[in-house]
């Protein structure tokens, strides 16, 4: 399992920047010249991720609080129900950045190997598989916590009320990133784009589950060519049978 301090999720760099958050003194020797300056809603909102981010990781999803959470990051449980309501909206919303960072970090990762004018189906499936590979290989702790949270979904209607709109949202951001890609590289897919988004989510998450459980057998090698399988099979050359949906 990575180091928080050096997982390269935001999840890691969450946790790394809930231990050097500033926290409040206590003590007889802290003395206060006054009245703490409030601090500002989105500044509240960050320093809690970040203790969740930290505390979901070290204690999984069921063992832990919300004082903890709030303590963590300085303030009273007040400040976690008054920014995320409950414990499920605060861990679904983790989750949620995390995704929506690994979205952002494809589309980027994509983008600068390739530029517009020598785009190509291969290169930009390439560093597809291989940005994918990369999340999946290093960052173990992320993922495991969307497993864990998935799994929690599906027994507590509670938490699975919290997690469909991130999850949707979600779905919703890999579909744009699709359909960015096959436009600019001028090919389609078998499926229509929902669908095959909905694929690369499910491949994702069951060979991360795989990978928790036999780490030594799923290494980089077998989830690069699993990737390459799905996506070659769903999205084939220009010149192949593909359809618009």
């Amino acid at each position: 399992m990575s180091d928080p301090g050096t997982d390269r999720s935001g999840l890691g760099r969450a946790a790394a920047s809930a231990r050097s958050a500033p926290s409040a003194p206590s003590g007889a020797a802290a003395e206060s010249p006054g009245p703490a300056p409030r601090v500002p809603r989105a500044e509240v909102r960050r320093r809690l991720l970040a203790a969740a981010a930290r505390v979901f990781a070290e204690r999984g999803y069921s063992e832990s609080r919300l004082d903890d959470v709030a303590r963590a990051a300085g303030f009273t449980k007040g400040a976690v129900y008054s920014n995320f309501g409950s414990k499920q909206e605060l861990f679904a919303e983790l989750v949620s950045a995390h995704m929506a960072e690994q979205v952002a970090n494809v589309r980027g990762g994509i983008t600068s190997a390739t530029a517009p004018d020598s785009a190509d189906r291969d290169g930009v499936q390439a560093r597809g598989i291989e940005l994918l590979s990369d999340y999946l290989v290093s960052d173990d702790r992320g993922q495991r916590l969307v497993l864990e949270f998935a799994a929690q979904a599906s027994r507590d209607p509670q938490v699975q009320a919290a997690w469909a709109p991130h999850r949707r949202a979600h779905q919703d951001a890999v579909v744009e990133l699709m359909t960015e890609q096959l436009q600019a590289l001028g090919v389609s897919a078998i499926v229509d784009l929902d669908t095959l988004a909905l694929i690369m989510i499910a491949l994702r998450n069951g060979l991360a589950l795989e990978r928790a459980s036999a780490p030594e057998q799923v290494d980089r090698p077998v989830i690069e060519r699993a990737v390459a399988a799905v996506l070659t099979s769903l999205i084939p050359p220009a010149s192949g049978p593909a359809t618009d949906r």
